[in-house]
């Protein structure tokens, strides 16, 4: 079972507490979109399973430790680079009062009314492929008040402040605990983030560790100064804008609507430029390390969309040298990699149906979201997983019953007598979930692969209790 390798290192102090945990994790896998209540059949489970995250045993790092040092394994195996994507989510607990120690995640402008929940960063490892690796790091950013002024006050407060008491420090953080990490060949790995990481001080980490990074730039800030606080020579966003194409490519590009995908001309230019450090930084609020930084940025612009469609454009900051077209386009490639997060989220939340948990404190909350966090990390790889290799067998996706039970579904009742490809495997469950299948479609995708994984875990149970 995956559970025992996966969390073969998990110690809480009780072996029935490691057995009442798997047990717990092996209910969720099969019931996924469930709350507690309903993803056992008996009061005495559910009763159980409440304890269980009650319990001061266990502890949510406990949990996130054993799967990271598994994800560490899967990065160990890999032979190109292995991408850490990092972003924030926010976990809506409005509805939950009674709920203790939560944040303050929005305002509504109208009713002035603040919504309680969690800020929940994630670092997420995924393959040159796409094919998610894991958890490599999760952090909760505490916020118990919305302060309500005018935006320049608020702007100036936050510069007041250091980055270490700025909720973007969370970052900086994302990025120290992965560098601690043992037995992670750090060369091999680049750090992927969007425009919200564009800020000197995680440029200035990285770059001190020799972490690689590609981050998308938000700022129309000021390069190329020789001293911090001289007049701006350039802004970043108007001296791309400036430079002649090296290229142009035709590509297509997702879009949020009813037709997923269109296609896009797009003119790539890089250049080489200083960062320097932001003329609001000072030695005493900051510290010394106030220093200019060598990068590379790499345009990708479309300067003709489709009407009715935004250009796309992408200004990408990188610390790894880009001196040619050919590595200007892997750095747009690399960042098309960073929508996996955004997946990774989505199952999380509606795959997994976080914000529907029951639980009455912040703390039994993180233990849950933890443990959903691998179960969603699990759903996710499954339905990446042909990416591999479509004609292995899937011993490692499937058992054996549950192989069976596929295989009579779609064969008329016949007895499997070899092991199903997994490209055969995830085609069946999508079918389960309401993928058609036809010659001209796309593989099945993420919801339908969960809806079709649910009912096959319900199948199963079922021609278990039938049939012993």
């Amino acid at each position: 079972m995956w559970l025992d390798d996966e969390f073969n290192g998990v110690v809480f102090g009780d072996k029935r507490l490691v057995k009442r945990f798997k047990q717990i994790m092996q209910e969720f896998m099969k019931k996924a979109q469930s709350n507690i209540a309903s993803t056992f059949d008996s009061w005495s489970s559910i009763k159980g399973c409440y304890r269980f995250f009650s319990n001061d045993k266990v502890e949510s790092q406990i949990i996130l430790d054993a799967h990271i040092d598994s994800t560490i394994s899967r990065i160990s195996e890999e032979t190109n680079q292995v991408f850490v994507i990092h972003d924030t989510t926010y976990i809506d607990y409005k509805n939950r009062k009674k709920t203790l120690d939560l944040d303050c995640i929005t305002r509504n402008l109208q009713s002035k009314n603040i919504a309680k929940g969690l800020i929940l960063h994630n670092s997420f490892a995924v393959n040159d492929l796409g094919v998610p690796l894991g958890i490599v790091g999760q952090n909760y950013t505490e916020r118990k008040e919305i302060i309500e002024a005018p935006k320049k006050t608020k702007k100036h407060l936050i510069h007041n402040k250091p980055v270490e008491e700025k909720e973007s420090y969370r970052w900086v953080e994302a990025i120290k605990g992965f560098l601690k990490l043992d037995n992670v060949t750090q060369g091999e790995i680049v750090h992927i983030a969007d425009r919200e990481g564009d800020f000197y001080e995680l440029y200035r980490e990285c770059c001190e560790h020799e972490a690689k990074f590609l981050i998308r730039a938000s700022q129309n800030r000021a390069i190329n100064k020789t001293k911090r606080r001289e007049s701006p020579k350039d802004k970043i966003f108007d001296y791309f804008r400036s430079l002649k194409p090296e290229a142009t490519i035709t590509t297509e590009i997702q879009i949020n609507k009813e037709k997923k995908h269109r296609k896009a001309k797009l003119c790539i230019a890089f250049k080489k430029f200083t960062l320097p450090p932001p003329p609001n930084r000072t030695a005493n609020k900051d510290g010394k390390k106030l220093y200019n930084m060598d990068l590379y940025g790499v345009i990708i612009l479309e300067k003709k969309p489709p009407k009715n469609h935004e250009p796309l454009e992408w200004l990408l900051i990188t610390n790894i040298p880009v001196t040619n077209t050919q590595e200007a386009i892997e750095k747009m490639r690399w960042y098309s990699l960073r929508w996996n997060v955004e997946t990774f989220h989505k199952i999380l939340k509606s795959g997994c149906s976080i914000e529907d948990a029951q639980l009455r404190s912040k703390k039994n909350l993180i233990k849950y979201i933890t443990t959903k966090s691998v179960i969603a990390w699990r759903i996710f790889w499954l339905s990446r997983i042909s990416r591999i290799d479509l004609n292995h067998n899937c011993n490692t996706v499937l058992t054996k019953i549950q192989q069976d039970v596929l295989f009579k579904r779609f064969n008329k009742g016949k007895i499997n007598t070899e092991p199903i490809s997994v490209k055969q495997a995830l085609n069946w469950i999508g079918k389960l979930g309401g993928y058609i299948g036809r010659n001209s479609d796309a593989p099945p995708g993420i919801i339908t692969i969960w809806k079709g994984w649910t009912r096959l875990m319900n199948m199963v149970d079922d021609y278990t209790i039938i049939c012993g």
